[in-house]
């Protein structure tokens, strides 16, 4: 049976509420099999006031040790430019409508997101591509963060495997 791709993705913003800046966001394209697809980093252009203003001092100086400050300040990536990239991902790895012969409903396939506490990652996307982002996306994540909480809690043996992947 068919399936929708994931997006393993990940944000990287100015701080941790809804409003604010998306800096940067990357990863991986996979099918079901997990076999990649393509993989993505997209830094956008901020200046060094968005980012004094908008960051806690505690962010600010992560962003900077980890190299995220000088590859925002010195893209040349537009936020525009920026969802068009991700977009342009979605329509590149569209799959085709699957119509049930039996029934004749007609499934959708839109990709999925995926990574740990993914929900934040979908916040981020939403708020700054809104409906665009509504729309290409699926309302549904995979929370790899959720899922080994549950192997911690139904399946402990289990756990030790999961650790190593």
């Amino acid at each position: 049976m068919k399936r929708s791709h994931m997006f393993i993705i990940d944000c990287e913003t100015t701080g941790l509420l809804r409003n604010s800046l998306l800096l940067s966001f990357g990863g991986v394209i996979v099918n079901s099999k997990l076999e990649i697809l393509d993989k993505f980093e997209v830094n956008i252009q901020r200046t060094e006031v968005e980012l004094i203003e908008n960051c806690s001092p505690k962010v600010l100086e992560m962003h900077k040790k980890s190299g995220l400050y000088d590859k925002v300040i010195n893209s040349t990536v537009s936020i525009e430019e920026a969802k068009e990239i991700l977009f342009n991902l979605v329509k590149k790895h569209k799959q085709e409508d699957q119509v049930n012969p039996k029934t004749n409903q007609i499934t959708t396939f839109k990709p999925i997101l995926t990574n740990n506490t993914v929900r934040m990652d979908y916040m981020w996307l939403e708020e700054t591509f809104k409906e665009d982002f509504l729309n290409a996306f699926d309302y549904r994540t995979i929370d790899v963060s959720s899922l080994n909480e549950l192997v911690k809690r139904w399946k402990p043996e289990l756990n030790t495997q999961v650790k190593k992947i």
